[in-house]
Parts: structure tokens; sequence; C-alpha cells
């Protein structure tokens, strides 16, 4: 029985350890995606990173790179479908998907 309430005890003291850890930290953050338009906003330390945006079959459609703090991505060119945008820096990643012109 002991051995039973020591192991609970450890793994009490281990979700509560966990629980504390802060959130992971994101560096961009999604300020609209109306009209065809996806603007976003990165911190300073994502600043200069890579934007990819693929197509719903994984093909890359565009690139750049992210030189100012606030962003836009204009689809308006676009087919309407589904868009996952990708954006790194080093091995940081912070991936999003939009979808535009399907009602």
């Amino acid at each position: 029985m002991k051995t039973f309430n020591l192991t609970i005890l450890v793994l009490l003291i281990s979700i509560s350890a966990f629980s504390r850890q802060s959130p992971e930290k994101h560096h961009v953050s999604v300020k609209s995606v109306k009209r065809e338009v996806f603007y976003f906003k990165v911190d300073n330390e994502f600043l200069g990173a890579t934007v990819n945006v693929y197509d719903k079959k994984g093909i890359l459609i565009a690139t750049e790179k992210a030189a100012r703090r606030k962003n836009i991505i204009d689809f308006f060119h676009y087919e309407a479908g589904v868009y996952t945008i990708v954006i790194t820096k080093g091995v940081l990643v912070e991936e999003f998907e939009c979808m535009y012109g399907i009602r």
C-alpha cells in the first residue's frame, strides 16, 4: 500500500510541475483573415522570418520575408481554396490554415 501511495504522490507532483510551466510563446498573431487578405503581425525576434504559402496539395505557391512587424498576404489573384501559411525563423515554426473564396 505504501508503494501505491508513493506512486500517486509522485504522479501528483509531476502533474503540478507541468501545469505551472508557461504555455509555448507565439511569435505571430493573426489580426484578420477577411476579404482574401491574411493580415498578421510578428514580434521583433521573428523579423526576417521566411513566410511560405502552400496550396491544398502542399505545393509552394509563394515565399517572402517578414521584413516588417505588420504583414499582409493578398489572396485576391489566387484560386479559391484552402491555403497553409508557414512562418519559420531558425527552429521556430508557426503554421496557419485559411480558406478563401469558398462559400
